[in-house]
């Protein structure tokens, strides 16, 4: 799996996520490419996101009250 992984140039956590209903057939779509895939956000990168949403929350709560 983690030479599978390396090849496609993802990780195994990737792989073991997959979920073939992410990807939609786009036959007639306006690129013409043929289908697109809609990756999800990978978990750390959610977990960062989440971080920084709730530190400006915190910065919105503490100019609220400083006036």
């Amino acid at each position: 799996m983690e030479k599978i992984a390396e090849i496609l140039k993802v990780t195994v956590e990737d792989i073991i996520n997959f979920n073939e209903k992410m990807i939609f057939n786009g036959m007639h779509n306006q690129t013409g490419n043929g289908y697109v895939v809609n990756n999800g956000i990978p978990s750390q990168e959610t977990k960062l996101y989440e971080q920084i949403i709730s530190q400006q929350k915190d910065k919105i709560l503490f100019l609220t009250i400083r006036r």
